[in-house]
């Protein structure tokens, strides 16, 4: 199976830990930015706290970022131009905001399907497979793990491709779930819609 020591560092923490990061501006009106309602662990295992029916003015770069994932998911994406002073690469960008870092990652895998590999995912969080929860975005059926750590958010979302390839994103973030601002979000709905996985990938 592709991916697994992707999702072998996912499991392991913030993105941002095996990497590089450099410091990016943030902007008073940023900075002020109310939390995402009703973004607390309490609302994650209720439901999927964050709507998805709008995800707003396209918030990424132009250019497609892609990887080959093994040889049988190869994949490509657009990452938000938030990061773009931080660090990028294959697979993976973050930036830090007034000592406050953020991640996002793109996974691809074939052999199980987005439900499994998200239970695996909780699973590997130390967290029940109760949290998985399932999300209309964008027109396709996603599988979501909102795990709110206190001192590490993280937020997984993953679908299903013709020929059994699963893909997705994930948000990471060293603070709370409540503090992180709903741009973030609306980035990683936005990332996650632009995957697109090249014709003839296959189990």
């Amino acid at each position: 199976m592709t991916g697994l020591s992707t999702w072998t560092r996912l499991a392991g923490g913030v993105v941002a830990a095996v990497l590089t990061v450099s410091l990016a501006s943030c902007s008073d009106s940023e900075k002020e930015q109310k939390p995402a309602a009703g973004a607390s662990k309490t609302a994650a295992e209720e439901g999927y706290p964050y709507d998805t029916s709008d995800v707003g003015d396209d918030l990424l770069v132009e250019e497609r970022s892609s990887s080959s994932f093994g040889g049988n998911a190869p994949a490509s994406w657009r990452f938000p131009a938030f990061y773009a002073n931080g660090t990028t690469d294959e697979t993976s960008t973050t930036t830090e905001v007034d000592g406050v870092t953020f991640g996002l990652l793109a996974v691809a895998s074939t052999g199980s399907t987005p439900r499994k590999k998200a239970e695996e995912y909780a699973t590997r969080l130390d967290k029940g497979t109760e949290i998985v929860q399932e999300v209309s975005l964008g027109g396709r059926d996603w599988a979501a793990v909102v795990d709110d750590g206190k001192v590490l958010t993280r937020v997984l979302l993953l679908t299903g491709f013709p020929g059994g390839v699963t893909a997705g994103a994930v948000l990471t973030a060293d603070v709370p779930l409540a503090d992180v601002p709903p741009e973030r979000i609306d980035e990683l709905h936005q990332m996650a819609q632009s995957i697109q996985i090249e014709a003839g990938s296959s189990r």
